[in-house]
């Protein structure tokens, strides 16, 4: 399971090949608006090459994502990247309509280029109100690996006045979760922090996005990689209450008995022990 996606602008072709190095779960060559548009034909020569020398998928170095453009550039974007050693598209605006149309242009590219049917995976960014009304579907989509907050253009099109305590994008939030959740996705990647400087907030942000039920975040900056592998990681503390409750319950239920209250007089049962069997199964994949 991915914690980390390092974004790095597609027009720094040195700074793709060391991020490789930087520690993150994923790195995303960032095709985005935010560069300029004269540059477009260099930064997709530069993500190809990149691609080339990726190592093959599925050893232990980090995944390889692209995020393309949500304008006319999409098509020439993905054109460019479907690639056998790219592992998914980030796609920015996404609605089930706009994925529908790309699904055509994506199964062809695959087929052309020998990689593997529908081995393309796509985090749906959601980033318009279209968007989250078609969260559930979005995330039913068989290509479809993950759902992400966009927030930024979500709360500039809602008139959401950001926060510091995120007060209004918090329902707006919670319905990736319920959606991921429902459809047995992974858990939603949550908003960028753009402060590179606050570590501190980066940290407790990233607490209350991981107690809310999400499951990872972008890095904008190396320096932000380590909080957030760490905060999405169980803990060794939790690993251990985990483990304990699953003997706990399993001795128990051997003897014919069903829930039981721990030593801190908590009930446990078959749904409280549900929480403990992800941190485990969770725990095992960060080793």
């Amino acid at each position: 399971m991915t914690r980390s996606y390092l974004y790095v602008p597609a027009d720094r072709p040195d700074e793709l090949r060391g991020a490789f190095d930087a520690g993150a779960d994923a790195i995303v060559a960032d095709l985005h608006e935010g560069l300029a548009y004269a540059t477009k034909d260099e930064s997709r020569r530069n993500t190809v090459s990149w691609l080339d020398g990726a190592p093959p998928p599925g050893g232990d170095s980090p995944e390889c994502w692209v995020r393309i453009n949500s304008d006319d550039r999409t098509i020439g974007d993905l054109d460019a990247v479907v690639h056998p050693r790219l592992a998914g598209i980030v796609l920015p605006r996404a609605t089930l309509s706009r994925l529908g149309d790309l699904e055509e242009t994506i199964a062809y590219l695959e087929n052309d280029r020998g990689v593997e049917s529908r081995s393309t995976r796509i985090e749906a960014t959601i980033d318009s109100a279209q968007g989250v009304l078609d969260a559930v579907a979005l995330a039913n989509h068989p290509r479809v690996d993950r759902l992400a907050a966009g927030e930024a253009d979500l709360t500039a099109e809602l008139g959401v006045k950001p926060t510091a305590s995120g007060h209004g994008l918090w329902p707006l939030r919670m319905q990736l979760v319920v959606a991921s959740a429902a459809t047995a996705i992974a858990a939603p990647v949550g908003p960028a922090h753009t402060d590179r400087a606050n570590l501190a907030n980066l940290r407790s942000t990233s607490q209350e996005l991981a107690a809310a039920g999400f499951g990872a975040r972008p890095a904008i900056d190396t320096t932000q990689i380590r909080v957030i592998n760490e905060v999405f990681t169980p803990t060794p503390e939790d690993v251990a209450w985990a483990d304990r409750l699953i003997a706990d319950l399993a001795s128990r239920t051997d003897d014919g008995l069903g829930g039981f209250t721990d030593a801190t007089g908590s009930m446990v049962d078959e749904a409280v022990v549900r929480r403990a069997r992800r941190i485990v199964a969770d725990a095992r994949q960060y080793a």
